[in-house]
């Protein structure tokens, strides 16, 4: 109780240091503020522990429960950019930068920094506004609190985006060149630096002087904690990933959150757990529906491991999307399947992605489509996507999912939402449409590169895939085949067909990592492909015997 009151009062005063004033009977706005108060709360929770943290510590965050958002006008936007998890893993994972013309490789430094109480940092609401008022119950000695707000508060609608067009223009002001493809990237103009902002977190990766230089401003301008920086002795923590690194690799992984998520769930036996599904939760076992005690646990365990997917778990990106293809629906083999990915995490240990700290930004793909693997009636048979971007053998990013984007003839768009899904007719049909979305994902990561001052993806592309259909297609050397009724006039046609774009290399369907997002794989079928590009942390031999 001593420790969530302290908290309390910390953030009570942050709130009136910045952007609340106390309004009391006899003040004289006080019966403006009884009538036009927005409804607001204190929340009290334990932080989220830090590497090496062992006692959680408490936060008390006041937020805004209920607003009147006609105050902001009918034109308003409320919309704020996000970055892509696949961009963080794209600057971490990637090899350290050479010096333009020279072989020397530069001292690297990279960190993250959290901007205490950002929101409250945001601009204040320009003159003429329609004035702002807040109260909140004192959860200590209950009675009301009133405020003047002066600027934008958690829990409001508009304050990300009031938060983000107060710290762009200052990173730009200072050099920094905003993405238009990945616009939480910037790159400076003049200086070896990169910045990624996540809303109140700020990650950078440059020559050290650089780093030094952007902290220390960082520091001037805002109320922020001392930079996390990355050394061999000191991981650091960003959104809840953890990276770490030695003489040779970077890591990054999401042990923290598999151990909670494994301490909620409860014990499990992981013996012969050697992938994540082991059995089809919609065709074997029990197919009996979950009672609605069981489907919201569902809902929650499945939620859980979406964001182990979206962050450093793409060996379980297939099971997730099977599994959540049941949401709506569960039943007992839901159920049993997430039984048996909680079996693997636990058995799998301290997996990790990891890439080499020296080497070359070289890129390749990998692709691959599932053809009639999913029994769900409601899939209607759609092929199953998967593909897989390394950099230098980092994964960087992932992708499994139903259908694609690429169609027959534009007249069979429409009628793919109207019924559904579009079904293929054959498995070489399921890989050119594959082959072609894949290309669209890997063009907007070429654009995302260069934005953040990389070396650009060499061309054409490399896109590993294991059909002779698809390639030959691709290379517009097929002439007599089951796939005709494609208009070879649509765009995504000729940008398949482009040889200074794009290159399909045939490999063994026992080769193909992207195999691994599109059916349920058992044994050393799944590690081998699994183990190209994750390890288990402190396993050190394991990366040797791969090199």
């Amino acid at each position: 109780r001593e420790l969530a009151i302290e908290a309390l009062e910390k953030e009570k005063k942050a709130l009136t240091d910045t952007i609340l004033v106390e309004v009391k009977p006899g003040d004289s706005d006080w019966d403006q503020a009884k009538r036009l108060a927005d409804q607001g709360r204190f929340i009290c929770d334990e932080k989220r522990l830090r590497p090496g943290e062992a006692i959680g510590r408490h936060k008390v965050r006041g937020v805004k429960c209920r607003e009147d958002r006609s105050k902001d006008g009918p034109d308003f936007s409320y919309y704020a950019h996000m970055a892509e998890i696949a961009t963080f893993r794209q600057l971490v994972l990637r090899p350290s930068p050479r010096h333009t013309g020279s072989k020397r490789r530069r001292h690297r430094k990279r960190g993250a920094v959290d901007i205490n109480v950002a929101f409250l940092q945001s601009n204040r609401y320009p003159p003429g506004d329609p004035p702002r008022y807040i109260k909140f119950k004192d959860p200590v000695t209950g009675g009301l609190l009133y405020y003047r707000q002066l600027g934008p508060i958690y829990g409001e609608a508009r304050a990300p985006i009031r938060w983000e067009n107060t710290l762009v223009p200052w990173l730009e002001s200072i050099g920094f060149e905003r993405g238009c493809n990945e616009p939480c990237v910037f790159h400076h103009r003049t200086r070896a630096l990169v910045a990624l902002t996540w809303v109140d977190d700020v990650y950078a990766d440059g020559d050290a002087p650089d780093f030094d230089w952007f902290m220390d401003l960082m520091r001037q301008r805002w109320d922020c904690k001392d930079p996390d920086v990355l050394s061999s002795s000191t991981p650091i923590d960003f959104v809840g990933i953890e990276v770490s690194e030695d003489d040779d690799y970077t890591y990054i992984s999401s042990d923290v959150y598999v151990k909670k998520l494994l301490k909620e769930y409860g014990d499990v036996d992981s013996r012969g757990a050697t992938s994540p599904l082991l059995h089809d939760p919609s065709a074997e076992g029990d197919q009996t529906p979950a009672d609605p005690t069981e489907a919201r646990a569902v809902r929650k365990w499945v939620g859980g491991l979406g964001w182990l997917v979206v962050t450093t778990r793409p060996d379980l990106a297939y099971s997730h999307c099977r599994l959540s293809q049941m949401v709506s629906s569960p039943t007992q083999g839901t159920i049993r399947g997430i039984r048996e990915v909680m079996k693997y995490l636990h058995q799998s240990g301290r997996l990790a992605l990891y890439a080499p700290q020296h080497g070359e930004d070289d890129w390749n793909f990998w692709v691959d489509a599932g053809q009639a693997g999913n029994p769900l009636i409601d899939e209607r048979l759609r092929p199953h996507l998967g593909m897989i971007s390394l950099n230098h053998d980092a994964a960087i990013a992932w992708k499994s999912t139903l259908d694609s984007t690429s169609f027959a003839n534009p007249a069979l768009a429409q009628a793919a939402k109207t019924n559904g899904g579009h079904v293929s007719r054959s498995t070489g049909e399921s890989e050119t449409y594959a082959l072609s979305t894949a290309l669209d994902l890997i063009l907007h990561r070429s654009y995302v590169v260069e934005e953040a001052g990389m070396e650009p993806v060499p061309k054409p592309f490399q896109i590993h895939c294991d059909a002779t259909v698809a390639i030959a297609f691709s290379g517009g050397t097929i002439s007599r085949s089951r796939m005709k009724h494609i208009d070879q006039r649509q765009a995504w046609v000729r940008q398949l067909r482009d040889a200074e774009l794009t290159k399909a290399i045939m490999v063994n369907t026992e080769d193909n990592l992207a195999d691994l997002f599109t059916k349920i794989l058992k044994g050393a079928s799944f590690t081998v492909l699994r183990d190209r590009f994750m390890m288990k942390l402190g396993s050190q031999d394991q990366v040797n015997g791969l090199n």
